[in-house]
Order: structure tokens, then C-alpha cells, then sequence
């Protein structure tokens, strides 16, 4: 496994159950994919195209919805005001991840620019909860009040809550 891969870790684990699940190599595939489609990604970012780079990421992420990737789209759709492509993408994202508190925040974000603010307090609450199972960890006591915070300045202004947020 390639050290700090997430798509690498996934492809090796999905091989080794692969028997069990009566599958054959096709996440290799997509995990080949993914790889391919975010290295040009990365590629295109760096050249400065990015429209390319989001029609990359986009491809990638179809193939296998790791939230490296979406954390790497995420600030390029935002600049292009696309919030409805950011929230399908940190919904995929929470399907695959659902502790990631980057995918959420940014879910909320996109929520919130589509003025959903209902859906928000649904979705910090959620999490804030699925939260306190990890109460000894100190980076998730940070989160959670964090998420307190957030919700509070959602209620007073949209505008507020959304450059917390970003």
C-alpha cells in the first residue's frame, strides 16, 4: 500500500474480500481510474486550467468517491459558483466517509449558499451527535464545539455562517 493513499489502502482491502463478496477485479479498475483521473487533476491545477481540472476531479470521484478528492474540488467548484455539483459530490463523499468533517462542512456550505438553512441545522446536529461517540479524542471535542459555534451564527446571519464555514 502506497503510504498516505487512501485509494491504494481501499483497492488492497476491496482485493483481499473480493472472494468473499463473489467479485472480481473491477474495483482494481475503478481505483485505477480514480488514480489516473486526479493525477490530472493535480495536473491541470498546477498548469493553471481549472475547468479541466474540476472535469478531472469529477471523473475521478465517479469512479471511486475518496474524500481526498473532494477536498481538492471542493474550493474549485465553490470559485465557480457550482454548489449544487458540491453538494452531490460531499453527498457521495459522507456515503463513503461519514465521520469526515471537511465533506460535512462543506455540505453545509454548499447548503447554505442554496439557501437551505434547515437542512444545515439537520446536518451539524446529525453529526455533532455521531460526534460524541468519540468523546476521548481531543481533536473531535475541538469539532463539535466548533459545530456549536457554527450553528449559532447560521441562526443570526447566512452570510456569517458561511465565511465561518469557508
Amino acid at each position: 500500500i502506497e503510504k498516505r493513499n487512501p485509494c491504494d489502502s481501499r483497492r488492497i482491502t476491496d482485493y483481499m474480500w473480493q472472494s468473499v463478496y463473489n467479485h472480481g477485479n473491477e474495483f482494481q479498475v475503478k481505483a485505477l481510474l480514480h488514480l489516473a483521473f486526479e493525477l490530472q487533476g493535480n495536473t491541470y491545477e498546477r498548469i493553471q486550467e481549472p475547468d479541466n481540472a474540476i472535469n478531472a476531479y469529477i471523473n475521478a470521484i465517479n469512479s471511486v468517491p475518496i474524500p481526498g478528492c473532494i477536498y481538492k474540488i471542493s474550493p474549485l467548484l465553490i470559485q465557480n459558483n457550482r454548489f449544487e455539483k458540491l453538494l452531490e459530490f460531499t453527498e457521495k463523499g459522507i456515503e463513503n466517509s461519514p465521520y469526515d468533517s471537511i465533506l460535512v462542512l462543506y455540505k453545509a456550505y454548499a447548503l447554505l449558499q442554496l439557501k437551505q438553512t434547515r437542512k444545515v441545522f439537520k446536518l451539524l446536529k446529525k453529526h455533532k451527535k455521531a460526534l460524541k461517540s468519540f468523546s476521548g479524542v481531543r481533536n473531535f471535542f475541538f469539532i463539535r464545539n466548533s459545530i456549536h459555534i457554527i450553528l449559532f451564527l447560521t441562526l443570526l446571519s447566512k452570510r456569517t455562517g458561511s465565511k465561518i464555514i469557508n
